[in-house]
Parts: C-alpha cells; structure tokens; sequence
C-alpha cells in the first residue's frame, strides 16, 4: 500500500479508536465510517485492503443506525473470505456474524 493510503488507513484507524475510546461517540464513528468508505472506493490496491475492510466492519458494528448491522456483516463476510484473516480471526469473526445475522435486516 502506497504512503498516501496508509496515511488515510491511520487517519480512519485513529478515529476509530477515538470513538470507541469516548463510549462509541457517534460523530466520531460517522467519520471513521465515511473515511473507510472513502479509501475502500478510491484505493487502487484491492487486494491489500484486507485489514482496512476488517476495520471498516468494526467502525460500522460501533455505529448505531439502522443499516449499521448490514454494513458490519458484509465487511466481515467479505474479511473472512480473504487470505489475511487468520484461522483464529475467522473463527472470531464469524461467531460475530453467527451472532449478529439474526438482527440483519438482509437475511442471507
């Protein structure tokens, strides 16, 4: 991942961890959200994105509007399918989306 991109993943990553830090602050997580959907449109390098799509995923779980649990499930879904999650992640992971699909609102 180029300099650029990973200056934007820290960024998002930062306001991530900031919102969750001030008991899930919704401003903050509407802007780590906004920032993850932006590097994930616009980033060239798809197939390094693994981790920003894993985190993209957690800033969407953290937020609590309506769509949040089917945007949450689709970044996990998708995390689990790629080659950087580990055995331990996926299994992590997928006990969220076990857990969490019975409030999604697209049953799949």
């Amino acid at each position: 991942m180029t300099d650029f991109w990973a200056m934007w993943h820290r960024r998002a990553l930062h306001m991530l961890n900031e919102g969750i830090e001030k008991n899930n602050d919704q401003k903050i997580l509407q802007s780590a959200v906004d920032a993850y959907e932006d590097i994930l449109k616009a980033c060239p390098e798809g197939g390094q994105l693994d981790y920003i799509i894993k985190n993209a995923g957690v800033a969407w779980g953290r937020l609590q509007r309506p769509e949040s649990i089917d945007k949450m499930l689709y970044y996990f879904r998708k995390f689990v399918k790629s080659s950087a999650a580990s055995p331990e992640e996926k299994r992590e992971i997928k006990a969220v989306i076990k857990q969490y699909a019975k409030y999604s609102r697209n049953q799949k």
